[in-house]
């Protein structure tokens, strides 16, 4: 069997659209038009592409002109710039735990870094699972802060009423190629709070006010904000407009996948040989991963793996052991150590076969067995 890689980007098929192209630079027609389909399919009130999620996150950032003491809460089990994106803004930044068994916040925990200094939260929606997004808009409601949704993995992912992404002041989708919906590099911050609008699109706007001038409201556009380059070329924005209409057929593909994962696991799980994920909350079917007992286990299957012809990765080391994160937080939270030292992410893309699934999962088996 030939190797079985961890991801192949989503290819279109037959794709001779760039002939369309009039503009290249980017915010052109098929930016534009991506953005209003973004908002219609998914209700979204403002889709503003950008060319990465890392870019999403410090518009949000950047929008949300908060003082330098003023605190940020973000999880240790995220990757960096979700955190850079409000560091580099100068924000004070207080790390979080994650829970025991899942990456998601831990409550007790929280409320523990919560306090009257606290103006903003970053929930990460990991592996293309809800955080308990109720949770923290209860205590919205109490203390005031604001709440941005990194919702990187996420796309297409509805839960209650809303999809996600839609539910805090600031959604940052990415659009990277290992994503479910990709266009090479790219990204969207969904701005759901109003108020911030007109900010968030100057800051997008490389921070000027040029969409006033576009629209004659002005005779000549200026610096206004803090910004950058923030948007996508056309040619990433017209790729990603065609991999929306494929939006169904690519989500049943990654739906079938995800569920032979579980079947053809569930008796390596039944066994507590590893820990599966939590089959009960909602799922875009982003990722497959599994839990070992430790980093010694975890790396040893990798290997194993590897030398199968298997490729597998270990995800998020925890922010608050980082070069960086050491200058900001101290503490020790054990369980982002521990969850990113047992985490094994498994291949999942639309172009691997049921014979695939069988033989990544009779291997894992096979490795209990030696």
């Amino acid at each position: 069997m030939s190797k079985i890689l961890f991801n192949i980007p989503y290819k279109l098929k037959n794709f001779r659209k760039f002939k369309s192209l009039e503009t290249f630079a980017g915010n052109g027609y098929w930016t534009k038009s991506v953005q209003k389909k973004l908002e219609r399919k998914y209700f979204f009130k403002k889709v503003l592409l950008t060319d990465s999620c890392t870019s999403a996150l410090e518009i949000s950032a950047l929008s949300l002109k908060l003082k330098k003491n003023e605190e940020v809460i973000i999880p240790s089990y995220a990757y960096p710039t979700t955190a850079s994106a409000f560091l580099r803004c100068g924000y004070k930044i207080k790390f979080v735990d994650c829970n025991a068994n899942d990456p998601r916040i831990n409550h007790s925990h929280f409320l523990k870094v919560l306090n009257k200094n606290t103006k903003a939260v970053v929930i990460v929606h990991h592996a293309g699972q809800p955080e308990d997004i109720n949770f923290f808009l209860k205590l919205k409601k109490k203390y005031k802060f604001k709440i941005i949704e990194d919702a990187a993995q996420c796309i297409d992912l509805k839960v209650g009423k809303k999809y996600l992404g839609s539910y805090g002041d600031f959604g940052c989708i990415s659009f990277h190629e290992s994503k479910n919906l990709h266009s090479g590099l790219g990204g969207a911050v969904i701005i759901n709070n109003m108020d911030y609008s007109e900010t968030a699109h100057y800051v997008w706007e490389r921070g000027t006010n040029r969409r006033d001038f576009d629209k004659k409201r002005i005779s000549k556009y200026t610096w206004i904000e803090v910004g950058s380059n923030f948007y996508p070329s056309e040619f990433q924005a017209l790729y990603l407009y065609y991999q929306l209409q494929d939006i169904s057929k690519i989500q049943k593909k990654r739906k079938e996948i995800f569920n032979l994962y579980v079947s053809n696991l569930n008796n390596l799980i039944l066994s507590n040989k590893i820990m599966g994920m939590n089959t009960k909350l909602k799922s875009n079917y982003h990722m497959k991963y599994i839990l070992l007992k430790n980093r010694k286990e975890r790396n040893q299957i990798k290997k194993y793996l590897e030398k199968k012809g298997i490729h597998t990765v270990s995800h998020y080391e925890p922010l608050h052991l980082s070069k960086v994160g050491k200058k900001i937080s101290v503490k020790n939270l054990k369980n982002s150590k521990n969850f990113s030292d047992r985490i094994l992410r498994l291949p999942l893309h639309v172009y691997l076969s049921k014979k695939n699934i069988k033989f990544v999962c009779k291997s894992i088996e096979n490795y209990f067995l030696a």
